[in-house]
């Protein structure tokens, strides 16, 4: 009992809090960066633009956390739970520690997804690599 009571604190509770520090140093910064930057002629309309920035890299985040928690959490508590292996099927173990590989997925292509610059980039090349095709 206590390997797993140690592997659930290993595997779930120290990187969830390492991720919660990390994302709100992050965020912090940013919002002090936001209200440093001031709207040019007192445009109100600026203002609220940097406003949603913020708001929507604070629920980009919370996505990406949950994503990864709700990915990991099940794998480490399977293994808590049946750590003799008699207690849950092989076929439901299995299935559940499919779920971080999953998670893993969304959030790198949500990284993808969600980086501007680089989807552009990955689409401009694209449209040059198919404007270059020799013909027949």
């Amino acid at each position: 009992m206590g390997y797993s009571i140690y592997l659930f604190i290993i595997g779930i509770v120290i990187p969830t809090i390492c991720l919660i520090i990390t994302n709100s140093i992050i965020f912090t910064h940013v919002r002090r960066s936001t209200r440093r930057v001031q709207p040019m002629n007192g445009d109100s309309a600026q203002a609220a633009t940097l406003g949603s920035r913020d708001a929507r890299l604070l629920k980009h985040m919370i996505f990406m956390f949950a994503v990864f928690f709700c990915g990991w959490a099940p794998a480490f508590l399977i293994k808590a739970i049946n750590a003799n292996g008699n207690l849950v099927s092989l076929i439901t173990v299995q299935a559940i520690l499919a779920i971080p590989e999953v998670s893993l997925l969304i959030d790198v292509a949500d990284l993808f997804l969600y980086n501007h610059e680089l989807r552009n980039y990955f689409t401009n090349k694209r449209q040059m690599d198919q404007g270059n095709r020799p013909t027949r």
